[in-house]
């Protein structure tokens, strides 16, 4: 039993941390490149078009192999990309178009890492803790 917790315990965190989106403009471009952490291109996600001054999604489509997503706007402005890999993992960013002085090319991020380390350090020790009572329980 303990064997397994320890498998789990290695071999999951890797996992959660190797698959968070990190989401980047392409520089000249309408467009943005989405890639996994460790590297790898997050090919064939979905992808959400925001208009500047607007709550519909203007657009709606999949990266390619590369994590690419280019798109054609209409108007000048701030244009939300909203970037999602149907698993749970979701970046979003923001894409200024036209005349724009300072754009934002930093993208926006959920968690930083060390926290989803302690977010996983807190679901193992839940784990442990609930076997252990589940154990005394027992007795």
């Amino acid at each position: 039993m303990s064997g397994i917790i320890f498998f789990l315990f290695f071999f999951s965190t890797g996992v959660a941390f190797a698959h968070s989106i990190e989401v980047q403009p392409i520089e000249g471009d309408p467009g943005i490149v989405a890639r996994y952490a460790d590297g790898a291109p997050a090919a064939f996600v979905g992808v959400n078009i925001i208009a500047p001054d607007s709550d519909r999604v203007f657009q709606e489509g999949l990266t390619d192999r590369e994590g690419r997503f280019v798109f054609l706007p209409s108007t000048h402005g701030i244009w939300r990309i909203h970037v999602d890999d149907g698993m749970g993992h979701t970046a979003h960013t923001e894409v200024p178009v036209g005349t724009i002085s300072s754009p934002s090319t930093q993208p926006v991020t959920h968690l930083p890492r060390g926290w989803a380390l302690v977010t996983g350090i807190s679901v193992i020790w839940a784990l442990f803790s609930t076997c252990g009572w589940w154990r005394a329980r027992r007795k």
